[in-house]
């Protein structure tokens, strides 16, 4: 099953601010980039569309799936859950205790009142799970966030973890990979 994994488009936030699961608003450059987007996909059918349920996912959903029934926002699509690190600058964060141990295990270690990478890993694993399961062989869109990415590709092409930070994929971006069903 092919799916394509669509990283939202640019939050409405600050450089530098861990945002996490925070439900934030889209830039006004929104209609532009969702038509991007939708020229990057070009006519593509999709049996089923996934998105997070964050508005900076789901406004985007929305607008690529002209039949809403076949939208389904799923908790498991968020972001990395970063707790009480939400909306603070990553400059105040970076040197405290708890960051130091995060960021020297955040594959185990989850954020002070949030989650670790391993936990989201679950997450999107039990995903995979049913979304093998209920899928015909037709492409997915799947419009999410860049640790949830992240954990798709660690999954399906069974790297470690820690390997897959060096992905890069821009805001309004597709990453394309194939779940063997």
């Amino acid at each position: 099953m092919k799916i394509h994994l669509i990283r939202h488009t640019k939050p409405d936030i600050a450089e530098g601010i861990c945002y996490g699961q925070t439900d934030l608003d889209l830039l006004s450059s929104f209609d532009t980039e969702k038509e991007d987007v939708r020229s990057l996909l070009g006519s593509t059918e999709y049996g089923s569309v996934y998105s997070s349920p964050l508005k900076r996912c789901i406004s985007l959903a929305r607008y690529l799936t002209p039949d809403n029934d076949k939208l389904i926002i799923d908790d498991r699509l968020m972001e990395l859950n970063f707790g009480n690190w939400e909306m603070m600058p990553w400059n105040e964060i970076d040197q405290t205790p708890e960051a130091i141990k995060w960021f020297d295990n955040y594959l185990n270690v989850p954020t002070p009142g949030g989650e670790s990478f391993l936990q989201l890993l679950e997450r999107v694993r039990h995903f995979i799970e049913d979304l093998k399961k209920n899928q015909s062989k037709d492409p997915v869109l799947i419009v999410t966030h860049l640790g949830v990415i992240r954990a798709f590709v660690s999954i399906i092409t069974q790297a470690d973890p820690r390997e897959v930070f060096d992905l890069r994929v821009g805001f309004g971006k597709i990453h394309n990979m194939e779940i063997k069903i």
